[in-house]
């Protein structure tokens, strides 16, 4: 129980580092991504022309529509950065 209590309160860079390590492969550097001036800004924005622009219609409708009848909820429960974080800024991933 104590091992999933600490689990759940491990951040995406933290799982990332233990996989990795347990995998014999070099983890992510989120600290690259995330120092790069202006670059974190430039993602999120990437993610929200993928919602807008790029993905179907019928894949983003719910979101949309959430958007309007609650926005500041849909504006914090999902905040792209965190999305892009989870998914190692992979745009498209985060975007989906």
């Amino acid at each position: 129980d104590d091992d999933k209590e600490e689990k759940i309160n491990l951040s995406p860079k933290e799982v990332e580092e233990i996989t990795s390590d347990m995998m014999g492969r070099p983890s992510f550097d989120y600290d690259a991504v995330e120092q790069q001036p202006g670059h974190l800004e430039s993602l999120k924005e990437s993610v929200e022309e993928y919602l807008h622009d790029v993905l179907p219609k019928a894949l983003t409708k719910d979101y949309f529509e959430a958007l309007e009848k609650v926005p500041n909820l849909v504006r914090e429960e999902t905040d792209p950065i965190m999305f892009l974080r989870c998914d190692k800024y992979d745009v498209l991933k985060a975007a989906t």
